[in-house]
């Protein structure tokens, strides 16, 4: 994980993002991409702090079962809840590095949402008690992760791909 992390840095570090804003439409809708992303960093947290949530008063977390930590919770937080953020934030000021990060956060967060709409069905099939209210809110999301998707594809300019 740590290399994969580090390359990444290393490799954003060699690209000339100085001009990407360049490759997006004049009229993109940043406001909504970067409230978008801060919407799935906010959302990710507290569905992940919600799990964590009875460690706080001497509890075990929600999920922790026969594991020593939470790595999926734990990697959220340290990487892609700040980068959601973050991204959001850049995007809506026409950040250079926004344009740059932003794409990458919506696919991650479509991908995010798809895996759970995924496990949600395989544990309905294995007859695993699963929240309707929950799989309706994730499948809205996800709807709205999609959408996003295709916002963000549309409004890069054909010609500088």
């Amino acid at each position: 994980m740590s290399l994969s992390f580090f390359a990444v840095i290393v490799a954003i570090r060699r690209l000339d993002y100085n001009n990407i804003k360049e490759a997006f439409e004049e009229q993109a809708p940043v406001k909504f991409l970067g409230n978008f992303q801060i919407f799935v960093g906010v959302m990710v947290g507290l569905m992940w702090l919600a799990r964590i949530k009875p460690s706080f008063s001497g509890g075990v977390p929600i999920g922790l079962e026969h594991y020593t930590t939470l790595v999926i919770q734990a990697l959220d937080f340290g990487f892609f809840i700040p980068l959601a953020i973050l991204s959001g934030i850049m995007i809506k000021k026409r950040s250079n590095l926004g344009y740059l990060l932003t794409p990458i956060i919506i696919v991650k967060a479509v991908l995010l949402g798809l895996s759970i709409l995924a496990m949600s069905i395989g544990q309905a099939i294995a007859n695993v008690n699963v929240s309707f209210v929950e799989t309706a809110i994730f499948i809205l999301i996800n709807i709205i992760m999609l959408f996003s998707f295709v916002i963000l594809m549309k409004n890069i300019k054909a010609e500088k791909v």
